[in-house]
C-alpha cells in the first residue's frame, strides 16, 4: 500500500483537497510523514527483545534509563483514551537509540616503562646500621 499525502490548497480559493500519489522520491518524505514502528519492530532493529524494549520505555518514563553511561529519554506515541493503547515509535527515534548503543573503539595510550629507581623515595640518608658507615 503506497503512502498518500494531501495537496496544499490552491491559491485560487478552490475548496477541498484530494489525495494524490507522490510524483518523486523527494516529495514522499514530507515533514509530517513518519514511519511508525511497533515495539516488536523497534526491538528487532535495536537487537533487543520486546520485553527489554518495554522495560526501557518504563525506565525512560521515570528518568532512569542509561545507555553506555548517558541518561536517555525515549519519545514514543501511545494511543487510546487514557493512554492505554498501542505503542508506536518513530523509525528516526529507533535509529537515534541505535547510535547511542554504538561502540566506538578507543585507541590505547602508549604506556611508558617505569624507570628503575636507585633508592627509596623520601629517604635521604644511607640505609643500613649507623656503625657500618664509618
Amino acid at each position: 500500500m503506497a503512502k498518500q499525502h494531501w495537496d496544499a490548497l490552491p491559491a485560487t480559493g478552490q475548496e477541498g483537497r484530494k489525495p494524490t500519489q507522490p510524483s518523486s522520491a523527494s516529495e514522499s518524505q514530507l515533514p509530517f510523514e513518519t514511519d511508525l514502528l511497533s515495539p516488536a519492530q523497534a526491538g528487532c532493529r535495536l537487537g533487543i527483545s520486546v520485553t527489554t524494549f518495554y522495560d526501557w520505555l518504563g525506565m525512560s518514563d521515570k528518568g532512569l534509563l542509561v545507555i553506555r553511561g548517558q541518561p536517555v529519554t525515549i519519545d514514543y506515541f501511545q494511543g487510546g483514551p487514557q493512554g492505554q493503547g498501542r505503542i508506536r515509535i518513530e523509525a528516526a527515534e529507533v535509529e537515534r537509540l541505535r547510535e547511542l548503543m554504538r561502540v566506538r573503539p578507543q585507541r590505547l595510550k602508549p604506556v611508558r616503562q617505569p624507570t628503575p629507581r636507585q633508592g627509596f623515595p623520601g629517604i635521604t640518608v644511607p640505609l643500613g646500621r649507623p656503625d657500618n658507615h664509618r
